[in-house]
């Protein structure tokens, strides 16, 4: 269900990052500098004093290339990184893209210095690739569950029937799990989970910005949380759940949220008119309706998918919303019952779980569960190459705004183009074609 690839793969081909034809143009003229122009050595004194700061970094590997000093710049690089802690014992050591804790700072400085250190040469342009497989035949880790339906008949014998709720039976079992007695508790755990989860990756990502992750979904699903609005959830929302099939919340993921409802014609009065306020919000947003099998859907989407909602009435007290339409069809599927999808309630692991955790325990506001199926394609090849390609295009992408930065401060206007940026040594030289239409750097 990630289609988050496809989107950057494109923006970077439509920036030209990898088509050569946009260089075809002759004639650009490089402008006159600024007296606040940097220069190869002013810019490494700045990045000793600040050493943490990519776009520096960039600067200095960028003008270095220009200069033919690209090796003194990555020592002073690697010096500085050796200093914070990072690869100390192997300074030529790669990225691990497939690290589940490597922050997105460190990933992104690491992948900027081995993209403009390890241009590719002519040589290597011409060696072929090499076979290839598809993601798909790959095998995930092979580790053995607990025997859930052994313990769970031992739990059954000694009189412990599990209880499972309707929403447990419309998530599919690989995806996460969070379900809550009522919205407002659900929204309340989000927003605590929103503001501690911002605390910790500033503090480890040394990084000072919010993403306001909690926001940015809720506007993208159209659903208003507003005090006022809360009450009115309470009133007519019975239970609230969340799923997903990834946990890259802060980058943006997969998020489906369902209703149990109480009062079915007055709360979809209420989140139709969401809808309806969204598609009116920009005029670039478009409103669209569908069929998953037999579900009539509605869609509102912007073409930067700041609003990207599929809304859908799979049953009359089920409402589900979600941000992804892959990830809408096969919760519809599990809603449905489609063998093709296992479910989460129906699983000998969750319903084991139930008879140790019952349902409806003065106790318990709400349910956080990451099942077996679950982490194994968190882990799994899929999902990691996946995520690695991503942190490649996003570093290309960060590396075009860097280029764009640095020629405004060089030359005090914008950039017209990709081949502006180059000609003016602000961004590597694209590859481009020889006569026999071979890829050369």
């Amino acid at each position: 269900m990630c289609r988050r690839l496809p989107l950057l793969v494109t923006l970077l081909v439509a920036a030209g990052f990898s088509a050569a034809s946009v260089w075809a143009e002759e004639g650009v003229q490089t402008p006159k500098k600024t007296t606040q122009a940097w220069t190869l050595d002013r810019a490494m004194l700045q990045l000793r004093l600040n050493p943490n700061d990519v776009y520096l970094q960039y600067v200095v590997l960028q003008l270095a290339q220009n200069d033919d000093r690209t090796g003194e710049a990555v020592r002073l690089i690697e010096q500085l990184r050796g200093r914070r802690g990072w690869n100390a014992r192997r300074s030529d050591r790669r990225v691990d893209l497939f690290n589940l804790f490597s922050g997105a700072t460190a990933v992104q400085e690491s992948l900027q210095l081995d993209t403009m250190r390890d241009r590719p040469t002519d040589e290597s342009a011409d060696k072929p690739a090499g076979d290839t497989v598809k993601v798909s035949s790959l095998v995930g880790p092979k580790i053995e569950s607990h025997p859930w339906s052994k313990m769970l008949t031992v739990q059954q014998v000694a009189g412990k029937t599990p209880k499972i709720g309707s929403l447990d039976l419309c998530v599919p079992e690989d995806q996460y799990y969070i379900a809550f007695r009522s919205l407002t508790k659900l929204l309340e755990g989000l927003d605590a989970g929103d503001v501690w989860g911002s605390h910790l990756f500033n503090q480890a990502a040394q990084c000072a910005k919010t993403r306001q992750a909690s926001d940015r979904v809720k506007t993208q699903l159209a659903i208003v949380t507003d005090p006022l609005t809360r009450p009115f959830y309470d009133l007519v929302v019975d239970e609230a759940a969340v799923t997903g099939s990834d946990l890259f919340f802060r980058e943006g993921s997969d998020l489906t949220v369902l209703f149990r409802i109480k009062q079915p014609k007055v709360f979809r009065l209420r989140m139709d008119g969401f809808l309806v306020a969204a598609a009116k919000s920009r005029p670039d947003a478009v409103r669209s309706t569908g069929k998953i099998g037999d579900v009539d859907y509605v869609s509102v989407t912007t073409p930067d998918r700041a609003i990207h909602v599929f809304s859908a009435y799979p049953k009359p007290n089920l409402h589900v919303r979600s941000n992804s339409k892959p990830a809408l069809e096969r919760v519809l599927a599990a809603v449905v019952g489609d063998p093709k999808v296992a479910r989460l309630g129906d699983s000998a692991e969750f319903r084991y779980i139930r008879t140790l955790m019952p349902r409806g325990a003065k106790e318990e506001d709400g349910l956080i569960y990451l099942s077996d199926p679950f982490i194994r394609r968190l882990v799994g090849p899929e999902l990691k190459l996946t995520e690695r390609r991503r942190m490649i295009c996003y570093n290309r992408l960060r590396m075009i705004g860097h280029a764009a930065m640095l020629y405004r401060t060089q030359f005090g206007k914008t950039p017209q183009s990709l081949e502006e940026l180059a000609k003016a040594g602000c961004a590597p030289a694209p590859p481009s074609t020889d006569a026999s239409g071979k890829i050369r750097h």
